[in-house]
C-alpha cells in the first residue's frame, strides 16, 4: 500500500462502490468533441454589400427613429388561434427595407383572427410592443401582389450567373527582325 498513492485508491474505492451498487458513472466527454478549426468567411462582393447597406439606409439606420406603427400588404396563409398568431406572405415592408417573405405575425388581439380567412388578400397594420411587432387591424381586399416577370430561366433571380469564359491565352509576340543592311535599303 505504500506505493499507491491516496487519490487512485480512493477513485478505485468510488468506483467500485458505484460499480457494485449499479450506479452509473458519469461520461466522460472531453470539451473539444465538436471543436472546428477557424476558417476564413468567404468574402462577399463589395458592390451587393453597398447596395444593401443603401437599402437599409446606410452604416447609422440603426440610429434613427424607427417607426411605431406601419402597413403592409400579403395574403393570409394560416390562423393559429392556439398560438395567437397568423401566417402571413408578404409583399415585403418598404418603411424596414423588409423583403417579401412569408413569416408568423402575432396578433394583438384574438378577435382579430376572426376578421380574415386563409387565402385572402389584406392590408395589416403593424404596431411596435417591445422588441417586436404585433398585428392591430385588418384591411381587406388588397391590391394584388405584384408579379415579377416570368423568366425562362429557372435560376432567374438567384444570383447564379454563367462564370464568364475565360480569356484566351495570350500570345507571345513575335520578335522583330534585328535590323541589318538588308532591311535598310532605301534608308541614307
Amino acid at each position: 500500500m505504500r506505493f499507491i498513492r491516496w487519490p487512485l485508491l480512493a477513485a478505485s474505492l468510488i468506483c467500485g462502490t458505484a460499480l457494485a451498487q449499479g450506479i452509473a458513472l458519469p461520461k466522460y466527454e472531453s470539451a473539444l468533441t465538436d471543436y472546428q478549426p477557424f476558417r476564413d468567411e468567404k468574402l462577399a462582393n463589395w458592390r451587393d454589400i453597398n447596395e444593401t447597406m443603401g437599402a437599409l439606409g446606410g452604416h447609422s439606420a440603426h440610429s434613427r427613429e424607427v417607426a411605431k406603427t406601419v402597413s403592409a400588404a400579403g395574403t393570409v396563409l394560416e390562423i393559429d388561434r392556439a398560438a395567437g398568431r397568423v401566417r402571413i406572405e408578404s409583399d415585403g415592408v418598404k418603411t424596414f427595407g423588409w423583403p417579401a417573405g412569408i413569416a408568423y405575425w402575432p396578433l394583438k388581439s384574438l378577435f382579430l383572427a376572426d376578421q380574415i380567412k386563409p387565402g385572402e388578400r389584406v392590408v395589416f397594420t403593424l404596431e411596435q410592443d417591445g422588441d417586436t411587432y404585433r398585428i392591430v387591424s385588418f384591411e381587406g381586399n388588397a391590391p394584388p401582389a405584384p408579379q415579377a416577370a416570368k423568366s425562362a430561366d429557372p435560376h432567374a433571380g438567384h444570383n447564379m450567373a454563367a462564370p464568364k469564359p475565360a480569356p484566351p491565352p495570350a500570345q507571345p509576340a513575335t520578335p522583330k527582325a534585328p535590323h541589318d543592311m538588308k532591311n535598310m535599303g532605301g534608308m541614307k
